[in-house]
């Protein structure tokens, strides 16, 4: 250590050496300062550690994606295949509640889905400006039941907390993960910490988390006094399905779906922990500027049965039997539909002189070719017609901002009965 009590490393060398009498001994001894050069080393490694752990997340959550998509699919058919019986059945009829129970599992499982494609980072968030007190406060009620009575929950909350600009349900997603995984930590009770802070970054205190860049945060700290964690157990824990818990007990998602929300909102993750000791986790969040505070809420889709009123929808859809139910759900609610599996069929039915569709309905992804780019060819053979988009991947945000460009509208996949039938309505009735 230097005088100023700092360490310093040096690169040595030691020669003998013997005076010219050949009878005392001497010692070269040179010495280069490498501080700088070893934790310049360091922090490389780190870096090429965090590049690795990011490509690896990255990699699984396009595989996750992929298999929501096929997912999806099958559950788009099944819940709506239910929902229409349902419709058609008289809720004391001895079948009804199977019906239900089918209804009820696609819910589920969709949900499981949704967790799926919010750690990819592709299922699209609703952005705005909320207050994560207010957030936080009206969770803890349903929190300190979710934990049962042997674990406390205290809060702390910075005052004057700055607005988040963000997806408030998926923040509500992150608390509610970040609190069973601290319960589950638990097992014999304990007491868990939920507080929020401002926190303003310049460049230079940035430079310890390659994640972090400069800006106005807020920091929402977790913090339990569970069993901890281990290095190699953390180096994992954002890995989907990768569950320390026994078999049924969990589904190993909770901490990879909160490091997607996290990390789609711009934001990062740093955490503490050790065996024993707990584990303490620290999000930052962007916080909202004035404009984004200003801008109105987005507006909410109402969600009941629409009848037609005649009009002709085309139906794009290459999966056979999800294909077979949008032509008995149309059919049923007064339209006309033609359907077919793919945009070559598509293009040839929409180029004869007697088919003129009032809306076309069509997946994104289709064997022979892109739905944007059908949708587009639809919309030059016909300038009138209506587009509505659906897929069970998500597309990219820029994909997104295209839709929105060309006036197109777009409905995920699995949806319900009501929701699709509000929005063909709506878009129908639009102008």
């Amino acid at each position: 250590p230097t005088p100023d009590g700092e360490e310093r490393v040096f690169d040595v060398i030691k020669v003998p050496g013997f005076y010219p009498d050949k009878k005392r001994k001497g010692l070269l001894v040179v010495g280069r300062n490498i501080t700088e050069l070893r934790l310049a080393e360091e922090e490389k490694g780190l870096l090429q550690g965090q590049l690795y752990h990011a490509q690896k997340l990255e990699a699984i959550g396009t595989l996750a994606g992929g298999v929501a998509h096929d997912f999806n699919n099958a559950l788009a058919t099944m819940r709506g295949f239910a929902e229409l019986a349902m419709l058609k059945t008289n809720e004391k009829a001895p079948i009804y509640p199977y019906l239900k129970q089918i209804d009820d599992a696609t819910h589920r499982a969709a949900a499981l889905v949704n967790q799926l494609l919010l750690f990819s980072r592709q299922q699209p968030l609703e952005f705005s400006s909320f207050s994560p007190v207010e957030t936080i406060q009206s969770l803890i009620k349903m929190l300190t039941r979710l934990i049962g009575k042997n674990i406390s929950i205290d809060s702390a909350f910075y005052e004057n907390t700055w607005p988040v600009y963000g997806d408030k349900t998926a923040f509500e997603q992150v608390i509610t993960n970040l609190v069973i995984n601290a319960r589950d930590a638990m097992p014999r009770g304990g007491s868990l910490s939920i507080k929020t802070e401002n926190i303003a970054l310049e460049e230079d205190a940035c430079r310890a988390n390659p994640d972090a860049y400069p800006g106005r945060f807020v920091c929402l700290t977790v913090s339990d006094t569970g069993e901890g964690m281990d290095e190699e157990l953390q180096a994992h824990i954002y890995e989907p399905f990768f569950t320390t818990r026994e078999v049924g007990k969990g589904t190993g998602l909770g901490l990879p779906v909160v490091y997607g929300i996290v990390t789609r909102h711009h934001g990062w993750i740093t955490i503490e922990s050790a065996p024993g000791r707990g584990t303490t986790f620290h999000l930052y969040f962007p916080a909202a500027t004035q404009a984004q505070i200003d801008a109105p809420p987005p507006k909410q889709v109402a969600f009941k049965a629409f009848k037609g009123h005649g009009e002709t929808i085309l139906v794009v859809e290459d999966d056979e039997m999800l294909r077979d139910f949008l032509i008995s759900l149309f059919d049923s609610h007064a339209y006309h539909v033609k359907a077919v599996c793919n945009a070559a069929k598509a293009l040839k039915t929409a180029k004869a002189t007697d088919f003129h569709p009032d809306l076309v309905f069509t997946d994104v992804m289709l064997p022979d070719g892109d739905g944007f780019q059908l949708a587009k060819d639809l919309r030059d053979m016909a300038p009138d017609v209506k587009l509505l988009l659906t897929s069970g991947y998500p597309e990219p945000r820029t994909q997104w901002q295209d839709f929105e460009k060309y006036g197109m509208q777009f409905i995920q996949k699995p949806y319900s009965v009501a929701h699709l039938l509000s929005v063909v309505q709506a878009i129908l009735t639009t102008g």
